[in-house]
């Protein structure tokens, strides 16, 4: 580790220690911020002008102005208290969180847009929260944001035709000239993701979470919200809602229409706000600069914003870490044998991208693997190139894992400390299930 990654060490290890402690999450994030000024980095100038060159910073600060109509309309409320109230889950707490989790798991693969979908929630889902009388420190409301986290990240790697999944195959191609069976990649990772979903809600109420709550306020109260009429207001809320999310799916799989692949998502989230601040509704805009400013999630940008650049600069190649890594993985292949080597490989890259930048890690390992490909010691290069693309992009507990473990730690209903004591069993038991369930299928597909 040279003397640069070092530096961006402490900051990192300080960087934890301040989410940890600290009442909110926006001192340790500048004091870290200010703290890598310091750093061989280049001085602050660089510094903050990275913090905004990340595309994942930039659609937060585009997404979060569509979230103030979702609150000042209440459509938010009435849209939770549409699911709630529905006969499959009233009343039944497990089957809301089931709902939750997976459902959201299930859009993100019609969406395709991770992001987006967490930023909804984290407009819709507090106020449910907030009326079943939950509380930060409750497990409940933790462990049900972190599994929806995770299902988001699973989510990623779902098709290996598109999005970030293109980087390891892409990767693996221009190594060694072999393309893995898309058919194959979508079997191991989807069912698995179904299951391990499910698993995951079993896992809550062994955990011990009280759900107990949500049966509560799904019934009564939300029965009477939920057949209240819209106003004009909330009813034109509630289309632009729709309308985000339906033109994010159309430009997703329309990317290989030149308009649409020039416009991409992030012009739709751009232009989306303007016209919301032209339209009227009832007399008034349907987006004012007021709502802006009031829903703009200060915390969610600067914990972003600083856990995306240390944890980047932390794997960079002038720190060292990434090569230091290498090189253990390679002089281990030998020691151990190919199967505990792909199982110790599955669970050290779902440890590391907790704590490190998910993207960085996944790619050290896909690049690892290809080469141990070419020396003609690694036999099961697909397997070992899928794992570490799911496994090593599932960063849920540390806000320097994803931008979507940054933002479930800015959600209203989480706590660090109850966030990172429930984070280690379920690190824990995604760890199994890849011994047990993911790898045997996957060695067994190919």
């Amino acid at each position: 580790i040279t003397s640069y990654g070092m530096q961006v060490l402490g900051v990192f290890i300080g960087l934890l220690y301040g989410w940890c402690v600290a009442g909110n999450l926006i001192w340790p994030s500048l004091l870290a911020i200010a703290a890598m000024a310091t750093t061989d980095y280049g001085g602050g100038m660089a510094v903050v002008g990275s913090l905004f060159s990340n595309a994942s910073v930039t659609m937060i600060i585009f997404g979060s102005f569509l979230m103030g109509p979702i609150s000042e309309s209440g459509v938010g409320d009435w849209l939770m208290a549409k699911m709630l109230s529905t006969k499959l889950v009233a009343g039944k707490p497990w089957r809301i969180t089931l709902m939750l989790i997976l459902g959201l798991y299930l859009l993100a693969l019609v969406v395709l847009n991770q992001i987006l979908i967490l930023l909804l929630v984290m407009a819709i889902l507090p106020g449910t929260l907030r009326a079943a009388g939950y509380t930060p420190q409750d497990k409940y409301p933790n462990m049900l944001m972190m599994g929806i986290v995770i299902g988001q990240l699973m989510s990623i790697m779902a098709y290996p035709f598109m999005g970030v999944a293109l980087m390891p195959i892409g990767t693996m191609y221009a190594a060694t000239g072999l393309s893995i069976d898309i058919m194959k990649w979508m079997l191991a990772v989807i069912p698995w993701s179904i299951v391990a979903l499910i698993g995951y809600v079993f896992l809550m109420k062994l955990m011990g979470c009280d759900a107990s709550k949500m049966a509560d306020i799904s019934s009564g109260e939300m029965r009477e919200k939920a057949a209240q009429k819209l106003t004009p207001y909330q009813r034109a809320s509630f289309i632009a809602t729709v309308m985000l999310i339906v033109g994010c799916v159309i430009i997703s799989f329309g990317s290989a229409i030149p308009f649409f692949a020039s416009f991409s998502v992030y012009g739709w989230m751009v232009l989306l706000p303007g016209l919301m601040m032209i339209i009227k509704v009832e007399g008034k805009p349907l987006l004012t600069t007021k709502m802006i400013t009031e829903s703009f999630p200060w915390e969610l940008f600067l914990c972003l914003a600083s856990a995306m650049f240390v944890a980047g600069q932390l794997t960079a190649e002038g720190t060292g870490i990434g090569v230091l890594l290498g090189g253990l993985l390679g002089s281990f292949y030998g020691a151990v044998g190919e199967y505990m080597f792909l199982v110790i490989c599955g669970i050290l890259a779902l440890v590391l991208t907790n704590f490190l930048n998910n993207l960085a890690i996944f790619m050290t390992f896909v690049t690892v693997f290809c080469s141990l490909y070419m020396q003609g010691i690694l036999v099961d290069i697909n397997t070992a190139v899928i794992a570490a693309s799911l496994f090593g992009c599932l960063g849920f507990v540390a806000p320097s894992g994803s931008v979507q473990g940054a933002m479930a730690h800015s959600f209203e209903f989480t706590s660090p400390k109850t966030y990172y004591l429930v984070g280690i069993p379920s690190i824990a038991y995604l760890c199994v299930t890849y011994v047990v369930l993911f790898l045997p299928v996957c060695m067994w597909l190919f």
